[in-house]
């Protein structure tokens, strides 16, 4: 059985099938990125699939796993393993409709709505 619940919202994504990359999420049109067997590789596969290969895996993976409300970004990009028998994939959900949020994530300035300072 494999199972994929979206960070962002809470609703099932994949309940008995393997979640697909690119697919959007029913709740919040969150998209699925990753896929990878730990969160260093889950992250490092959701970089490239969002084009974002430049990004440091590491500090991208670090800030996703730091995220919490109130920081407005947390309800636009989360970090989650699915369920599954014998082990189980890492996944990114990002809602890219205010940008990309996976780079936002390296720039303290954004962890707030206010205007990016120069």
């Amino acid at each position: 059985m494999i199972r994929l619940v979206c960070p962002l919202c809470s609703t099932t994504i994949a309940d008995g099938r393997e979640p697909e990359v690119g697919e959007a999420c029913p709740g919040c049109s969150a998209i699925v990125l990753g896929g990878g067997n730990d969160p260093i590789s889950g992250v490092a596969a959701a970089l490239d699939q969002n084009g974002d290969v430049e990004l440091p895996v590491d500090e991208v993976a670090r800030a996703l796993f730091a995220l919490a409300a109130p920081d407005p970004r947390a309800r636009l990009a989360g970090i989650t393993s699915d369920e599954r028998d014998g082990f189980y994939r890492w996944w990114v959900l990002v809602r890219n409709d205010e940008g990309d949020v996976l780079e936002s994530l390296l720039d303290p300035a954004d962890s707030s709505d206010d205007t990016r300072s120069g």
